[in-house]
Parts: structure tokens; sequence; C-alpha cells
């Protein structure tokens, strides 16, 4: 029996989303994976190396201005803050519960995304492979296939722009973070 070529066209369709379904789903893996162990990691790396680049270069040159400003009062009274640091300490001894809990419910919703693209692509091969009694072998190996060797090659240009540009680039500069902090002991000190 021939296909209609309604059914024709369905199935033609059908074999259009399979493929951009699974090309989605291979794409947000990559960039998923390459966040969560490479980029992630990088940012804050990169972001403790500023902060502590700025502290080191900045601070002490303020505070030393500021001890001299205050007639040298301001020194004893920080060498004597042992107990406002220790708060400090305990205070951020530990990560942030509401920023922990909102990365892990960014994850959890990427890794649902994933396992719903997963059901739209099996929805869609079943449905041709048993509705419309369409063989998926040969189908499904060629996008397979197909999908891998272009994201191979389209993850590797990603990681090395990501490794020699995008990880590189310093989007705050150590004087604008130190500008911060001035301004924040300003306004804390006035």
């Amino acid at each position: 029996m021939e296909a209609s070529p309604t059914s024709s066209g369905l199935r033609h369709h059908t074999k259009i989303a399979i493929n951009s379904f699974f090309h989605i789903l291979l794409l947000f893996s990559a960039l998923l994976v390459l966040f969560l162990l490479v980029i992630a990691p990088k940012e804050k790396q990169v972001l403790e190396s500023q902060l502590s680049h700025a502290i080191d270069n900045h601070v002490p040159q303020f505070l030393a201005d500021a001890d001299a400003r205050s007639g040298g009062a301001l020194k004893p009274a920080l060498a004597n803050a042992d107990e406002e640091l220790a708060v400090l300490q305990v205070t951020y001894d530990r990560p942030d519960e509401a920023t922990r809990n909102f990365n892990w419910i960014l994850i959890v919703g990427a890794l649902g995304f994933l396992v719903a693209l997963i059901g739209i692509i099996l929805a869609l091969v079943l449905t041709l492979k048993v509705a419309a009694r369409v063989s998926m072998g040969r189908f499904m190996a060629a996008v397979v296939t197909e999908n891998v060797v272009l994201f191979a090659f389209i993850g590797l240009v990603e990681y090395l722009f990501f490794v020699h540009v995008s990880s590189k680039y310093v989007p705050i500069l150590p004087y604008e973070i130190a500008k911060v902090i001035q301004n924040d002991f300003k306004k804390i000190l006035s």
C-alpha cells in the first residue's frame, strides 16, 4: 500500500521534528556539561582572583590613608576588632543558602528540560514506528551520526573560544572593584 501525499508529508515533517529535537537535545546537553564542568568553575576562579587582586592592591592603601586622616585612630580600632571580624567569619563561612538553592533549581530545571526533550523524541519516533509503520533504524542512525559529528566540531570550536578568548576577558577591571569597595567603605563610615 502506497502512502498518501498527506501521510508522506506528515512523515517528512515528523522526521524533521525528530532531527530538530535531537539537535536541540545535543546542543543543550553539550552546553550544560560545558557550563557545569568548565565555565562555572572558571568564572568562580576569575571572580575570586579579581577580588583578591583588588583587595590586595587597593584596600591597604585606602586603610593607610583613612588611618592618617583619623589621626592614627583607625589602625588601633581595627586591631581591636577581633570580635567583629569573627562575626564576619562565621557569617560568610558557608555559602548563602538562597543562592545555593537558586543554582540547584536551575540545574534541576535544565535536567528536566533534557528529560522532556528525550520524551518528545521518543514519542515522535514511536508514533512513526508504531502508528505509521515507518522503519526508523536507518533514519535514527543518520540523525545521530550527523548530529554527533556536527556537535563534535561545534563543541570543539566553542570550547576553544571559551578557553582562549572568553575566559581571558576581564569584564570588571580591578580599579572598578576598588571603587566599589571604596564607596562602600565611605557609606559605612559616614
